[in-house]
């Protein structure tokens, strides 16, 4: 009888001594791959934001012209693009930059450096061509009160 009882647990015992760390396991190993899965499709809408923005930027130089008076009051121009960053800096800030490959940061780093010192160089260019204007504003009017 008591063999009986001894059998009875032990026919409940191994099913839930078996499948309890099996799921365990199994549920471990499907989240495991979700998340593997998740920063896969982060890293591919990164790079596919880069790039798009890398391109936008590039058709931007075909593009980007301004034209201001030169201190003769001769109508000029000039090529002035401002390049676009959110998607990289995007990409720094929310931490999921270093999800790439350290090659692959270096590269897409380099370029952004030096878009930044562009995108700086063009800010200073257009204020320049702004005091211009403003000075040729100024003495113009200047002139015509004499």
């Amino acid at each position: 009888m008591t063999d009986h009882y001894l059998l009875e647990a032990l026919s409940i015992l191994i099913p839930i001594l078996i499948g309890v760390p099996s799921s365990a396991y199994f549920s471990l190993h499907i989240q495991r791959k979700m998340k593997k899965d998740d920063i896969e499709e982060i890293i591919k809408n990164m790079k596919n934001a880069i790039k798009l923005e890398l391109e936008k930027n590039l058709t931007g130089i075909e593009k980007g012209h301004t034209s201001f008076l030169t201190s003769e009051g001769k109508k000029g121009s000039t090529d002035v693009i401002y390049f676009e960053t959110p998607a990289y800096e995007s990409s720094v800030k929310s931490g999921n930059f270093i999800l790439l490959s350290e090659i692959i940061r270096q590269g897409i780093s380099e370029i952004y450096g030096i878009i930044n010192n562009t995108n700086y160089l063009t800010e200073k260019l257009v204020d320049s061509q702004f005091i211009l204007r403003s000075e040729e504003t100024q003495t113009q009017f200047s002139e015509t009160r004499k």
